[in-house]
């Protein structure tokens, strides 16, 4: 049995949402950091007005970095701008665009499936992750079917 999506683009949303939780762990301690500096520099004289300060300055880092993430690695990358797609069997994954074959994974080398907002999540390993949008399949029972192979393979 094969299984070939409709034609896909990549969902930013879903990846933005992937790289922000990857990153959360240097996003916090960037944050202490950051709060630890201005708290120390300003130990004597701690007023409500410094720490207000600080929170904005914290805030705008945050933002800062949220948008150089978002429009420098994912809005201008190419590879979020073409139409995928997906062929899935009892074996692998094949992903193409402009008809080429770009990558083929054996479904045994992924470790889990996780499904959230629309979304497969199909992951190689915690760094690596293939997303399939839900609605890419080209009708319910091609859905069914995939998620049956994901259940024969325990990886859902």
């Amino acid at each position: 049995m094969e299984i070939q999506t409709q034609e896909f683009k990549l969902p930013k949303k879903a990846y933005f949402r992937v790289l922000i939780a990857s990153k959360l762990k240097y996003i916090i301690i960037g944050i202490l950091l950051v709060a630890s500096v201005i708290l120390f520099v300003n130990r004597k004289k701690l007023s409500p007005e410094i720490i207000k300060n600080m929170f904005l300055i914290i805030g705008v880092a945050l933002l800062s970095y949220l948008f150089i993430i978002y429009f420098l690695r994912i809005h201008t990358n190419k590879i979020f701008n073409v139409d995928y797609i997906y062929t899935i069997s009892e074996a692998k994954l094949i992903i193409q665009y402009d008809e080429k074959v770009v990558s083929e994974y054996e479904l045994e080398n992924f470790s889990f499936v996780k499904k959230s907002k629309g979304n497969y999540f199909l992951y190689l390993s915690k760094k690596q992750i293939l997303i399939l949008p839900e609605n890419s399949f080209k009708d319910s029972d091609d859905k069914s079917s995939f998620e049956e192979i994901l259940k024969q393979k325990k990886l859902i």
